[in-house]
Order: structure tokens, then sequence, then C-alpha cells
């Protein structure tokens, strides 16, 4: 049974304080936005491979223009890589 991060309220990340202009992944879930119940009681081990975050969530937080820019172009270019990755792997299957 998975439950909602109780740090993020499973955003996945802390919004910023008052005067901050920067989104923090949770150190709690470290972006996950769930845990399991291990997880919940013991903690998380953060996997340093791992890199997520949620970019609706950072939108919503973002103050910073040029940082939402720069959130829009990732979310575009994350978007092509997808769909590149896909149609690579249909390809593949279709020359078997």
């Amino acid at each position: 049974m998975d439950y909602v991060c109780d740090r993020c309220n499973g955003e996945g990340i802390i919004p910023p304080n008052i005067n901050d202009e920067y989104v923090a992944t949770c150190p709690k879930c470290f972006g996950s936005k769930k845990l399991n119940w291990l997880e919940n009681i013991f903690g998380k081990k953060q996997d340093f491979i791992t890199v997520s975050f949620n970019l609706d969530a950072m939108n919503k937080y973002t103050k910073s223009p040029i940082l939402k820019e720069i959130v829009d172009k990732m979310s575009e270019q994350i978007a092509l890589d997808i769909d590149k990755e896909i149609l690579n792997s249909l390809i593949k299957e279709l020359k078997r």
C-alpha cells in the first residue's frame, strides 16, 4: 500500500517560502510523491541516479519568468525525446 507523502502533500516538491524563488525536491519522498509503508516509517533511500521533478507543480510555484521559460522548454524537449524513443522502438519492432 502506498501513502501520499505528508511532507509535500503528494506534489514531490516543497513550495518556496515567501522570499524564495526556487522549488526544492521533497526531502522525504525525493520527488516520488508516494511512499510504501516501510519508507513512510523509516524514510526513503535516495536513488542518486534517478532525477525526478513535477513540472506542473514547479510551474505552479515558480515566480521567476526565466525559470518558467526554462521549465517550459524542458517540458517540450522531454516530450520530443519520448516521442522519438517510442518511434525508434516501433521501427525496431517492424524490422524484426
